[in-house]
This record gives structure tokens, C-alpha cells and sequence, in this order.
């Protein structure tokens, strides 16, 4: 992982009462590589790796190459109490410091410390330099995880397939479980599962954590059923306390 490059996004856990219920496909969708730029140092190192969630579904992981995006915009913003503000941003994550050297979400997560909450309206950071920090934080923007709640809104049941692109480690969770694993510190790479969803709301959770300093991404698309591929719209997460 590059020493010029971390991202930092936040692990998300969540509670909820959701009425849908989910399954897992045996089947994945193969995943196509798009160009980007790499934290490690060595501008011809490779990375590709792919290994098994804890319900024994394979998740396909694969190298992602796309330019760096130097966007000022800062992605997360705090969170509001009026519910027209909530519904433009519906993803309220807590914010939490690791230790340096942080290896993975399975092993550095738990012993974080919360520093602050934070609202997104939708997991879309392409790969981009990072330093601007968090609010009431501004000097956070590397060693620090997240943990995100709401609550996916599945309009059509069907086949969906997740595709999780970061740099570093995130870890996906649908009606708690999880769905697509990309953790470990790595450059830019995405990881994807397919799950048969039912109509309407699932709990939804997504931890992410960024390492050394000052490159970052965190995407998450999906590929409804007889649709193509976007990232998840705003509209499809509500709002979840926690």
C-alpha cells in the first residue's frame, strides 16, 4: 500500500427492523478490470486475490486501475436532525480511530475508537487523494474505520449482484450477514457476490477502513435484476438511528 495514498470511510453497522429476507447465489457475476491508480510503490506490482465469506459464498476480488480523482468535495458530512435533510442523506456512519499499522476490519475494528458520526447520501468515493479529514476532525484521515447502518430498499425481488470496490478493507452485510468481503490493506480492488433479495426493506451494514495516508475509494454497485450495472441510488437506503 502506497505511503501518498489512503481513503477513509467508515465501518458501518446496523440495526433495524426490516421485512425482507435474503438468500445467497451460488452463481457470481465474473468481474471486468478498469484502470486505476495503485498505492504500492512498485508501479508494476499486481494484486489479486479471492477467498470465502463466513457463510461459505466465494467472493470474485480482482485488481481495479482507474485514474485518480482529486474531487474537493468531501464525501462525508454531518449528519442533520429534520427528516427532509435525513432522506438526502440517508447513510449515517460513526467514525472510529485504529491503530496504526492496522492489518484488517476482523482484527482492528473492535478495539477502534469512536471519534464522530458522519451522513453520505450514497457509497460513491472513486479513487481519489484524501486529506481533508471528517467534521470536528479534520486531522483524521488515515488509521480510521467506519461502520455504516440503513436500511436497502429492494423495489423488485430477484438476483442482485453487490460489487464492492476499496482501498483499503470493507466488508458488506445484508440482514446481517455478510455478503461481499474486500477487507486486508490493499490498493484499489474490488470484490462481488450475487444474493436472491425479496422485495422491500433489508438491514444493511458496511464497514470500511482506510490505512496509511492519502489515497482512498469506497464504491458499492449493484446490478439489479434485468438492469445494468450503477451504484446504489440514494433512494434505495432509508434512514437508521443508532
Amino acid at each position: 500500500m502506497k505511503t501518498q495514498s489512503i481513503l477513509a470511510l467508515a465501518g458501518f453497522g446496523l440495526l433495524c427492523s426490516c421485512s425482507g429476507s435474503s438468500g445467497f447465489s451460488a452463481q457470481q457475476k465474473p468481474l471486468g478490470s478498469v484502470q486505476q491508480a495503485k498505492k504500492s510503490t512498485d508501479p508494476n506490482a499486481t494484486n489479486s486475490e479471492s477467498g470465502a465469506n463466513n457463510d461459505g459464498n466465494t467472493n470474485s476480488q480482482t485488481n481495479v486501475q482507474t485514474s485518480v480523482q482529486t474531487n474537493d468535495n468531501n464525501p462525508f458530512q454531518r449528519c442533520a436532525t429534520d427528516a427532509s435533510a435525513r432522506a438526502a442523506r440517508p447513510i449515517k456512519a460513526k467514525i472510529y480511530q485504529i491503530r496504526e499499522q492496522a492489518e484488517s476490519l476482523e482484527k482492528d475494528f473492535p478495539g477502534g475508537q469512536y471519534k464522530t458520526s458522519i451522513c453520505m447520501t450514497k457509497f460513491d468515493v472513486p479513487v481519489r487523494d484524501f486529506t481533508a479529514g471528517f467534521p470536528d476532525i479534520p486531522g483524521l484521515f488515515e488509521w480510521f474505520a467506519l461502520e455504516a447502518k440503513a436500511n436497502l430498499v429492494v423495489n423488485n425481488a430477484g438476483t442482485y449482484n453487490f460489487r464492492l470496490l476499496s482501498d483499503d478493507g470493507a466488508r458488506l452485510y445484508i440482514d446481517n450477514k455478510i455478503a461481499v468481503d474486500n477487507d486486508g490493506v490493499h490498493k484499489p480492488q474490488d470484490a462481488s457476490a450475487s444474493l436472491n433479495l425479496s422485495a422491500g426493506e433489508h438491514e444493511f451494514r458496511l464497514q470500511y477502513f482506510q490505512g496509511p495516508r492519502t489515497q482512498i475509494a469506497l464504491q458499492l454497485f449493484w446490478t439489479p435484476p434485468g438492469a445494468s450495472e450503477q451504484i446504489i441510488p440514494t433512494e434505495n437506503f432509508h434512514y437508521v438511528e443508532f
